[in-house]
């Protein structure tokens, strides 16, 4: 699918980008925009719903929905998941912190 979401880190070094059927959120380090620095995995390959994610303001962690219900915290230093909790019965279409 077509991506659906692209956010900045706070740093302004890396970018952020969702997309529709596509289970993962990449990550991508601007200075050298070659390849992908990690992906983050989410519930999201099975739908053309737009799902959407934010960056913590201090730039430590990235939230995503999903269509599983549960919202993920990932680490963005490693890209690894830290965390995940039910939020709904059906798909979480989108989280965004409060600064």
């Amino acid at each position: 699918g077509g991506v659906t979401q692209v956010q900045w880190s706070p740093d302004g070094n890396y970018i952020y980008t969702g997309a529709r059927r596509d289970g993962e959120i990449l990550c991508w380090d601007i200075r050298h925009s070659h390849d992908v620095v990690y992906r983050c995995t989410r519930a999201t390959h099975t739908t053309n719903q737009r799902v959407g994610f934010d960056i913590e303001p201090c730039g430590r962690h990235l939230v995503s929905g999903g269509t599983d219900g549960c919202l993920r915290a990932y680490d963005l230093a490693t890209g690894d998941e830290v965390g995940a909790w039910r939020a709904a019965e059906d798909t979480v279409s989108d989280w965004a912190f409060h600064p």
